[in-house]
This record gives C-alpha cells, structure tokens and sequence, in this order.
C-alpha cells in the first residue's frame, strides 16, 4: 500500500453488479454453475457418525461430572488439563468402539465407512 492508500479502502469494482446488456464483455461473464453434481459420501448422511459424535460428547459429560477432582497421583490432585484430556480419550475411545460394532455387525451408515471398520 501506498502511503495514499488507507489500509481498509477496497476496490470498489469487486462489489459492482452489472446490468444486464445486449452486449457482453470478457470481464462481466461469470463461469457456468456445474448442474451435475455427483452424490459421494460427502453429499449423505451417516447416522452411526451422529450417533458416535453424540455418544462421545455424552460419555465426556458424564465422565466430567462423575469423577473430576476424584484422581490422584502421589496423595497430589492431578491437574485438571490432563484430567480433563483423559476424560476426552475415553470418551472417543468408547464412543469408537461403538461405532465399530454398529458398522462391523449391523446394515446401518454408509457402505464406505462399513468396509474402513473392517
């Protein structure tokens, strides 16, 4: 930036809207939107992920009101960022091992994360 220039000054030329002409110019045309979009497992919904993010955050809930402070390491209380990392190791841990029964056991969630459990 010049010292002319303000530091928050945008150029105005991005936010203008053209009206629509007879004539079009190689500045105001837009690229097409893409009308065939494929389905991926980006596009569905996996309710064993739902079930799993919920179950976690239930599990560490539960974990955190149940034992936080209870833990000690040499008669000292153990710090509350690692308890608090445990608590969360546990929760995922469980909350995984869950998912993998579903996915491994039942027909439910997607075909693809069906066959990565495997």
């Amino acid at each position: 930036l010049s010292s002319s220039e303000d530091a928050t000054s945008v150029d105005s030329s991005l936010f203008l809207r053209t009206s629509p002409s007879n004539s079009k110019s190689t500045t105001d045309a837009q690229p097409p939107m893409p009308m065939n979009v494929t389905p991926g497992s980006a596009n569905q919904v996996d309710f064993v992920e739902i079930f799993q993010d919920i179950t976690k955050w239930l599990e560490y809930d539960v974990l955190v009101k149940e034992f936080s402070g209870t833990f000690e390491f040499h008669s000292m209380p153990i710090p509350q960022g690692i308890e608090s990392a445990t608590f969360g190791f546990l929760a995922a841990l469980s909350s995984q091992l869950w998912a993998d029964i579903i996915y491994r056991y039942f027909d439910y969630g997607l075909e693809s994360n069906r066959e990565e459990s495997r």
